[in-house]
């Protein structure tokens, strides 16, 4: 029994060969599918990409202009009116500024590099 050499029969051999082809065959045909997919997904994030910021754009200047009508007919004065969103408009943007500052400092992970030096200054 030690010496005797088990074969597969042809018959075997040739199932799994044709499994094997239709597995490749429907990989195949799975990853053009997903590719077309991708394609088209892509195609429709670009487009959002662009159309996003402009209606962002022109959300914020009609609320802006409805505030700026708001302040003037409080007070009759479309310089006072101009002043007041002009300065309005720097301290969001000023804000906005020390937000993104803080959310940067944020991204540099400062609690986990201050415990790996804590450790390496503990090492002998």
């Amino acid at each position: 029994m030690a010496g005797m050499k088990t074969s597969v029969p042809d018959a075997t051999l040739s199932a799994v060969a044709q499994s094997a082809l239709r597995l490749a065959h429907y990989s195949r045909a799975l990853f053009v599918a997903e590719v077309a997919l991708a394609r088209s997904s892509l195609r429709a994030l670009l487009v959002g990409a662009f159309v996003l910021p402009v209606l962002a754009l022109s959300a914020w200047l009609a609320l802006v202009a409805l505030f700026a009508d708001a302040v003037h007919i409080f007070s009759g004065s479309w310089l006072f009116a101009t002043l007041v969103v002009a300065v309005l408009q720097v301290l969001l943007v000023a804000l906005l500024l020390r937000f993104l500052r803080r959310w940067s400092r944020d991204l540099t992970l400062p609690q986990s590099r201050a415990a790996i030096l804590r450790v390496l200054e503990r090492m002998p």
